[in-house]
């Protein structure tokens, strides 16, 4: 959440690094917001407020709670990053709320600064699965991150409730249902959705030891029907992609080609446990038939033709 002072300054795109270096040291006095308490102690309610809201459980629970408090110039931003966005229902549940909402368009950053660096890095989390919300964070929630507003100098006031608000989902969907938002509760799985690896949580894989996976939590992997074997082939330069079956497409377009080529075979499901900053474990499922070929490809390239001792 981010409480500007004067008028509404939306995300803009991601920054260079020199761009973000830490300023001194008195630029850098703000304490964030940590719990709706403080939220609640700001006076001026008609001054403009910024947050992210992707429809999800958390965000749209803090719409709630902003409307509570009084607040009346509330902005909710999404970012597109070729994940399905609800361009319909978000600017209408945001508008329950009175806040207006902005889609800003990020795919091109998402494939240049997040995808393109990913594929000849090889960038796996702990060897399992492919990485995926940390690509996308740079593009949607950069702007956001407290420490990238303090060494930008903002002097507002800024930050997220639910460090030191600590809400259980059952709270939060009982909130949101008082105010004709059922539809909230039947959301089972938590996650981030993106072209090249979406991952899910809670819900039914609250559990590790006595877990369900829900067939429809799969989009791209889940079987329809027997398909007969066919034979793809990749065309890689300078460890991009370049062109799928001797045709040369966007990087984006490849992508979401493969994932319905490759996926289609239930190939690249993906199923583990990522540490939380608590050192709790939570269990996440993914899929990502493209990511899986590609770098599967590369990394066959690359045994062919580097020498070992550049090989990692």
């Amino acid at each position: 959440m981010n409480k500007q002072s004067n008028g509404v300054k939306l995300p803009r795109e991601a920054q260079k690094f020199e761009d973000v270096l830490p300023l001194p040291l008195s630029m850098q006095h703000s304490k964030p917001i940590e719990s709706f308490a403080d939220i609640a102690k700001l006076d001026d309610k008609d001054t403009p407020v910024v947050t992210m809201f992707s429809g999800g459980l958390n965000s749209t629970y803090l719409l709630l709670r902003l409307q509570k408090l009084g607040f009346t110039n509330i902005h909710a931003v999404a970012v597109d990053v070729e994940a399905p966005v609800d361009v319909d229902g978000l600017p209408k549940h945001a508008a329950h709320f009175g806040a207006q909402f902005k889609c800003l368009d990020g795919r091109e950053l998402f494939v240049r600064d997040g995808i393109m660096p990913a594929i000849p890095a090889h960038a796996m989390y702990l060897g399992q699965f492919h990485i995926s919300s940390s690509l996308t964070r740079p593009i949607n929630t950069l702007p956001r991150l407290n420490n990238f507003i303090r060494r930008r100098g903002y002097p507002g006031k800024f930050g997220s409730p639910y460090p030191q608000s600590v809400v259980s989902r059952e709270k939060k969907d009982e909130e949101l249902s008082v105010v004709g938002l059922s539809i909230m509760s039947k959301r089972k799985l938590s996650g981030d959705e993106n072209p090249w690896c979406p991952e899910f949580e809670d819900g039914p894989l609250g559990d590790s030891e006595g877990f369900s996976i829900p067939e429809n939590a799969y989009e791209w992997t889940r079987r329809y029907k027997e398909h007969a074997t066919q034979e793809l082939t990749l065309g890689l330069e300078n460890g991009n992609l370049i062109s799928v079956v001797g045709k040369k497409l966007p990087l984006i377009r490849a992508i979401a080609l493969l994932n319905n080529e490759v996926g289609k075979y239930g190939h690249s499901r993906f199923l583990g446990l990522e540490p939380l900053s608590t050192d709790h474990k939570v269990l996440e499922i993914r899929e990502a038939p493209a990511a899986a070929i590609i770098m599967d490809a590369l990394r066959h390239l690359e045994i062919v033709t580097l020498e070992s001792k550049t090989q990692s």
